[in-house]
């Protein structure tokens, strides 16, 4: 098996502004199965999950909210994908809240659902400071 060559976050941002399909199929290879599963987890289908996968490689190609540079590649991309959870539920007339548990760990409890998809948990605390998480504020 091959081993996949490991990147700077620096040749990563220079890989996706480049705006050589190349560079970007690197990219994609690398992320696309880290972030379809990062969608699934957080309670998508995996209809859903497809569709904000593509909304998010679409943006980075677009170079949209490009990040300070001391922003790590994959919060990055993170941020992207919240975003893009957003905008496309708001488009789909999907009533929904967003909790933040840790940078990596979103929660979506979806509103106008009469049976949860999966158990909703009662209290979600933030890693760090062990508070209450309060919804994501949209980005």
């Amino acid at each position: 098996m091959k081993k996949k060559k490991r990147y700077t976050d620096h040749q990563l941002f220079n890989f996706t502004t480049s705006r050589q399909k190349k560079h970007f199929n690197i990219v994609y290879e690398y992320y696309s199965p880290i972030l379809y599963g990062f969608l699934l987890n957080t309670g998508l289908s995996e209809r859903y999950s497809l569709d904000i996968l593509e909304m998010t490689f679409i943006k980075m190609w677009n170079h949209e909210n490009l990040p300070e540079e001391d922003t790590s590649y994959f919060n990055w991309i993170i941020k992207i994908a919240i975003k893009s959870i957003s905008e496309y539920l708001d488009t789909n007339g999907i009533k929904y809240k967003i909790y933040l548990k840790n940078p990596t760990a979103v929660f979506i409890q979806f509103e106008d659902l009469t049976q949860p998809l999966f158990p909703v948990p009662s209290k979600i605390t933030n890693v760090k400071d062990d508070h209450t998480a309060k919804p994501f504020a949209k980005i």
